[in-house]
């Protein structure tokens, strides 16, 4: 008897140590053959205990089983090939403080609820169509990375019972988090679809508390939202009262008509590092946001590309509307396409957009107000420091002409609606150049500012609408900001008849300057026309361009930018450069009436400022750049201003003297001229043998005893 009862208890405690150990025991596949052999195990940990179970068969759920339930404390791993087919229930439970970790098999027509710590690091969880998510985050953490895949599920279907408890009607995507973390490290979710929210992942704010969504590898791509009869939001994820920070992976190939890539409401965003946004798409609707939709909150980006993504209205990369807040400080936004404006980006809204650092190329525009590569709206505000926007192109499509006014493509660069305004400064401020808003029907209708047009609206002759321009007389890095008049404007997309016309700019022309620092108020149409050297201080100074973008269809205006809001270039920090030639040692006489001074940063001229007897040797320039902020955008070093002077006839130029003062913002620069001087220099020998005599020497030449770096051999 003793002896039966003894290898009964060996029998036992030999089942139980293969399925469950305090250093996590290992159940071999043939003790795990069964839903019930799943819930055996994990139920008969202990306190603190953990187990990896691994699953090399295929289990299918019965109707009414028993779910798996991790409570606080106790750690469950799932490895293996095989597969669990569930019954379209809640089948996971993570409790607060527990952790499952999912790690090979695959699992589909199941839910989970995670409350703890879930982790997805292998296998899959696929083809999995129920009435609410598949994941259901409530408070707790789920990690997705690996080579895991979540793929094929679809919550679009609302005829079933609406599961997990807890879950809001329509507040929920295939993984939906309600105050709860979801990171995304590596792995594939693909092929996916939401109900409205989030073809792939969706995040509500409860009671106060914020959700959190990280990515910092992996690949969102092909999810999508499609509703019978509402707009989809976030065709991969989408947000709300969020806390987003994305470093990395590749967001593509998704779509909705919200934000087909990315959506968020009243959210902290964050993209940087190498995340990708491409080729997302807002489907066959009317849409904004080809690659990310944002209302409200801050959008921060430092580390982004955004790159053929298609909006079927506006903001083929970005659009953002209500109260957003938007910092860019690094951000490839090219290729990009919108069926209205803004063929990068769509600034909506109160939207306050800062661009420190992007470049913004290739991008189209196909709508009315233009806007290749920028949109913003009336009430929207946007700043750009250390801007370039050259070789922006109109190519019109179908032309509309109102009345007796012929139709007229404007602002090859920049175009102001009348309700939109420039500012420009000249420190940090922009250059542009080399764009194109070109005549149309063979040359007949002529087109107005190839770099910078801004419309006053005109009704029976009169001006009725827009707002006056004063142009900077410097561009970025401080050469003259060389513009002339390039043509008339009526209205928008309209010139003036024969009566009003004014001739376009041409090379060999009589052309008109622009007078800065004077408002003008009527045919704000210019062309830039800086030196070779301008442009190429330009392009070295420039850590925002806007290059090559177009705007065609209806939108005949702005191929760079159609603002209709208030645009602002550079930040109000005017310094002021004198100039200054002294004489030294030299008869007034042989003094010439006139001498030159060429203004260089590092090898190219800014400009050649002239200094005569008439105004005493002196000049005084205003409006200058500060000088520090005059860094070259791939090396991060400042230039430094350099001061040559042109050859004068029977004189030698010193160095520049050159001294800054910050507090009163001005650049003094000091250069001295005297005649130079023969200095008769003979080496005598004595007491010594000719033989030991070296075969040259070096005589430095001193002034007032102070060595002036010139010597004689």
């Amino acid at each position: 008897m003793m002896g039966r009862w003894m290898r009964s208890l060996g029998i036992l405690l030999a089942t139980v140590l293969a399925t469950v150990g305090l250093t996590g025991g290992v159940a071999q596949a043939a003790d795990i053959n069964s839903w019930d052999d799943v819930i055996t195990a994990v139920n008969g940990l202990g306190d603190g205990e953990s187990t990896e179970l691994s699953i090399e068969s295929e289990i299918t759920v019965e109707n009414g089983a028993q779910p798996l339930v991790v409570p606080a404390g106790k750690r469950v791993t799932l490895t293996g090939s095989g597969k669990i087919s569930g019954n379209g229930s809640p089948l996971f439970t993570v409790e607060e403080g527990g952790t499952l970790t999912l790690s090979g098999p695959t699992f589909t027509n199941a839910q989970f609820s995670v409350a703890g710590d879930m982790n997805l690091v292998g296998g899959a969880i696929r083809d999995t169509a129920v009435t609410g998510p598949v994941i259901f985050v409530n408070g707790g953490t789920l990690t997705i990375g690996g080579d895991a895949e979540f793929s094929g599920n679809n919550v679009s279907d609302e005829s079933g019972e609406l599961r997990p408890a807890g879950v809001e009607k329509e507040k929920y995507s295939p993984i939906t988090a309600y105050n709860g973390t979801v990171r995304v490290e590596g792995g594939k979710l693909s092929g996916n679809h939401g109900l409205r929210y989030g073809g792939a992942i969706g995040l509500w704010a409860r009671d106060g508390g914020t959700p959190t969504f990280e990515m910092t590898g992996g690949t969102l791509i092909g999810n999508v939202v499609s509703h019978p009869n509402y707009n989809g939001r976030g065709g991969a994820v989408y947000g709300e009262r969020t806390s987003v920070n994305i470093t990395g992976g590749t967001v593509q190939e998704n779509i909705t008509e919200i934000g087909a890539g990315l959506a968020f409401i009243n959210s902290d965003v964050a993209l940087s590092g190498g995340l990708v946004v491409q080729g997302n798409n807002n489907g066959d609707y009317k849409g904004v946001g080809g690659g990310l939709f944002q209302s409200g909150g801050m959008l921060n980006i430092s580390g982004a590309t955004f790159t053929k993504n298609v909006s079927t209205g506006s903001g083929g990369a970005i659009y953002t509307e209500g109260d957003t807040k938007v910092d860019i400080a690094g951000a490839d936004i090219s290729s990009n396409n919108a069926a209205r404006s803004g063929g990068g980006v769509a600034f909506n809204g109160t939207t306050k957009a800062v661009i420190h650092a992007a470049v913004l190329s290739g991008n189209t525009s196909n709508g009315f107000w233009g806007g290749g590569a920028m949109y913003s709206d009336t009430k929207a505000e946007v700043t750009i420091y250390n801007g370039l926007i050259r070789d922006n192109v109109i190519k019109p499509g179908f032309l509309i002409q109102a009345g007796n006014h012929p139709v007229s493509a404007q602002g090859g660069g920049v175009w102001n609606c009348p309700t939109g305004s420039t500012v420009m400064h000249v420190t940090r401020g922009v250059a542009i150049f080399d764009n194109v808003a070109p005549d149309v029907f063979k040359g007949q209708n002529k087109g107005a500012g190839h770099d910078f047009a801004s419309i006053i609206k005109h009704e029976f002759d009169e001006p009725v609408a827009g707002h006056a321009v004063e142009v900077t007389e410097r561009m970025l890095g401080g050469s003259p900001r060389a513009w002339y008049q390039d043509g008339s404007i009526y209205g928008i997309h309209g010139n003036w008849s024969a009566k009003g016309k004014v001739p376009r700019y041409s090379a060999d022309g009589d052309n008109t300057a622009i007078k800065p620092n004077e408002k003008v108020t009527n045919n704000i149409a210019f062309k830039s026309v800086p030196t070779p050297d301008a442009k190429a201080i330009a392009e070295i100074l420039a850590t925002v361009k806007i290059t090559d973008n177009v705007a065609t269809g209806t939108g005949i205006s702005g191929a760079g930018i159609a603002n209709n809001g208030k645009l602002t270039f550079g930040e109000p920090d005017a310094w002021k450069l004198k100039l200054e030639k002294k004489w030294a040692n030299d008869d007034p006489e042989d003094r010439p009436e006139s001498i030159s001074v060429d203004v260089k940063l590092g090898d190219k001229t800014l400009q050649t400022v002239e200094l005569t007897k008439k105004n005493d040797w002196k000049a005084e320039l205003a409006n200058y750049p500060d000088p520090s902020t005059l860094i070259d955008a791939k090396t991060g070093e400042t230039i430094p201003l350099t001061f040559v002077e042109h050859e004068v006839k029977g004189y030698m130029a010193h160095d520049a003297v050159l001294s800054q003062n910050k507090d009163t913002k001005t650049i003094e620069v000091e250069i001295v001229n005297e005649p130079p001087t023969s200095i008769k220099v003979e080496k005598q020998w004595s007491g010594d043998v000719e033989s030991d005599r070296p075969g040259s020497v070096t005589i430095k030449l001193l002034a007032d005893g102070k060595d002036t770096g010139k010597s004689l051999e």
